[in-house]
This record gives C-alpha cells, structure tokens and sequence, in this order.
C-alpha cells in the first residue's frame, strides 16, 4: 500500500500501468498475482480474470463493494470478486 497520506493514481492509471506491465511480462513463464487497492481493486480484478491470472481481493485492498457500498466484511468482497470473475470475458491471447 501506498504510504500514509500518499496520493494514490486514479484508477484508470493504475489499470494502464497494470495492463503495461503484464504486456512487458508476456514472455515469461511464472505464476502473476494482480491486485488494486481502494479504486483500482475492482478494474484490477477484472483485468485479471480477463487474463486468467491469480487475484486477491479483502479488507486490506478495498473497503467497498463495486456498487460502491461499504463491504460488511471479507466474505462480501470474495462474493463480488466471484460473481466479477464468473462473468468477465477471457482475452484471446493468441491474437
């Protein structure tokens, strides 16, 4: 996480600079865990499950559902992150 006080990127930043850095990481052959914190959680997770990559989402990532709601806990969050990665379309990686 970002220092106390510390500015975090916009969301759609922090998206750009995720879906960067996994373009760079194509050619190599190990396991890739993505994540966002606060705004960029959800449209991190959602990148990696368009990707088929490992994700994580919890209280120490966001506090809040994507409908922007407060999430009453963990269990919550992992029931969005299903139903968000149930229905994300995959990328076709070989185009």
């Amino acid at each position: 996480m970002a220092a106390l006080g510390a500015p975090r990127p916009p969301p759609r930043d922090a998206l750009h600079a995720a879906t960067g850095l996994l373009d760079e990481l194509k050619a190599v052959a190990v396991p890739i865990l993505l994540h966002g914190e606060d705004a960029s959680a959800w449209p991190i997770l959602r990148l990696a499950a368009s990707r088929r990559l490992d994700a994580r989402i919890g209280l120490e990532d966001v506090l809040h559902l994507p409908d922007g709601t407060s999430a009453s806990g963990n269990a919550a969050l992992i029931r969005a992150a299903r139903q968000i990665i149930q229905h994300t379309p995959q990328l076709d990686e070989s185009s």
